[in-house]
């Protein structure tokens, strides 16, 4: 077998067309066939051959019409037309040539000469497409060069990108998946955002394929090759697959695929436009990626520095007030308002229960002061009794809950515990309606706050202890100089009883 190119017949002649067929067929070639030139350029609408063997006199549009069509077509790769007439006159080979036609033959064809012609044909169009496809690497490369200078933004690259790789190699779609993250995520040239990739599609797929054995790969036919794995109408389409890796510094940080809808449309021309591609690709993911650690960084940072100043905020507000209940419920308030949670509760401690002293973000927070919840008992007192706090990613999923504190739709709850040096001081509840609304960063900030919060409820009360040692020896002394200043024994009796059940707090003292 000489060549495996795919000739296209066009003559009105069913004769002609057979006899060509037949011998164009034993040496090698595989033959396709029209008998009008609108048939052929309908034919050529679907499938583009590697070479048109054309009768320049035919019926209705002729070869020269057809010709002129077949050239001036720019999305169509270079074709070579070999035009056939009976006529040997120079006029109709110059109108031939001029149509665009690459060579011309003269009935009665000599078979071996039209064999030559085809193969020199045959190996222009190769010289003309390895040419085109150099060019259009060379294109490639060169505008995914200046990319990589003028953006940093890892979605707008790959989105223009790969809509220019797609339309580079006339795939019906280019992809790329990066396996940077934690979950690898698919960006399209059909797709405006980019997707999380399934599982089975980076086990089984030819992108996990790829990815693993380091190497390229092309499907000639998905319908008899496994690694195609296709959950979609449009997948399910797809006949012909090609797929690189992207590996920088021996780091696989993605894969490259293109899809077709033709059997064996991508060749290993294609796949070596694909390696130095995924080669510049790796350089600007990683310039990317870089980027975007360090943006995410600096919004980290932004919003610590933001919390640090709420937090800051806060615990000077602390400090200014002494009353114990003024202290909780304006806490609450602040958690409430300042950092956004749903609702927020503050639970003392009362002996071996907690007690609600303060709520915010419901509309009857009066209705939740005073309850009681034994410690150990629901998330809130297990969170008191373990001295550590406890996140609830689904309420409802945790026997452990106990409802009333929030709304009735609460579905997460973190409670964190309020310590001292001494013991645990309560407890202090964030709710939301969502589920895992909670995470690390809210358990570090209240943490943070709640420990703040019970040393300034612990000096708060020190400091209500000592004003009412204040009051009470104020009140000693006023009973003995009253006392001192009656010489009637039932009159001190009496006013020594009333100083008494002043000082102590109790209706009277006999």
């Amino acid at each position: 077998m000489t060549e495996q190119a795919h000739i296209l017949v066009v003559d009105d002649d069913a004769s002609i067309r057979r006899m060509l067929q037949l011998l164009l067929n034993e040496t090698g070639y595989r033959v396709s066939t029209a008998s009008t030139g609108e048939e052929a350029l309908a034919y050529m609408e679907l499938v583009t051959p590697d070479l048109v063997l054309m009768d320049l006199m035919l019926p209705g549009i002729n070869g020269q019409q057809v010709t002129e069509r077949i050239k001036a077509n720019p999305e169509k790769p270079f074709i070579p037309v070999i035009l056939v007439t009976a006529r040997n006159d120079a006029k109709s080979k110059v109108m031939a040539l001029d149509a665009g036609a690459d060579d011309f033959l003269v009935k009665p064809v000599e078979f071996a000469e039209l064999l030559a012609r085809v193969r020199a044909m045959l190996r222009l169009q190769r010289s003309q497409r390895s040419l085109r496809a150099e060019q259009r690497k060379t294109e490639l490369l060169l505008h995914l060069t200046r990319e990589l200078g003028t953006t940093l933004d890892l979605e707008a690259l790959l989105t223009h990108f790969l809509d220019r790789l797609a339309d580079a190699v006339g795939a019906v779609r280019a992809s790329i998946i990066l396996t940077t993250e934690q979950q690898p995520r698919l960006f399209s040239s059909i797709r405006n955002r980019p997707k999380v990739v399934p599982d089975d599609i980076v086990r089984d797929g030819i992108a996990g394929w790829v990815l693993r054995e380091r190497a390229p790969a092309i499907i000639v036919d998905t319908r008899e090759d496994t690694r195609w794995v296709a959950t979609t109408p449009h997948q399910q389409m797809v006949r012909s697959v090609a797929a690189v890796p992207i590996i920088r510094e021996d780091r696989a940080l993605g894969a490259i695929t293109l899809v077709h809808h033709t059997p064996g449309y991508f060749t290993p021309e294609h796949l070596n436009l694909l390696d130095s591609v995924a080669a510049q690709s790796a350089i600007a993911l990683e310039n990317a990626e870089l980027f975007r650690l360090t943006r995410s960084q600096n919004d980290l940072l932004e919003r610590r520095n933001e919390e640090l100043q709420r937090i800051n905020q806060v615990s000077r507000l602390l400090t200014e007030l002494m009353r114990p209940e003024q202290l909780v419920r304006l806490v609450s308030y602040l958690v409430h308002l300042t950092f956004g949670y749903p609702t927020v509760s503050i639970l003392l401690r009362d002996g071996d229960d907690l007690v609600v002293r303060a709520v915010a973000g419901i509309s009857d927070e009066e209705s939740r002061m005073g309850r009681r919840i034994p410690i150990g008992q629901g998330i809130t007192g297990h969170a008191a009794l373990q001295q550590e706090p406890l996140c609830v990613a689904d309420v409802r999923a945790d026997s452990r809950y106990v409802p009333g504190l929030g709304t009735g739709e609460t579905r997460s709850q973190l409670s964190v515990p309020i310590l001292t040096a001494r013991e645990v001081f309560g407890v202090m509840n964030v709710e939301s309606d969502a589920v895992g609304a909670f995470g690390p960063n809210d358990i570090r900030l209240l943490d943070t706050l709640s420990g703040q919060l019970g040393v300034a409820v612990e000096n708060a009360q020190l400091f209500d202890t000592e004003q009412r040692r204040v009051r009470q020896l104020n009140n000693v002394n006023a009973m003995s100089v009253a006392v001192t200043a009656q010489l009637d024994a039932n009159d001190n009796l009496r006013v020594a009883s009333t100083a008494i059940a002043t000082i102590f707090g109790i209706d009277n003292c006999g």
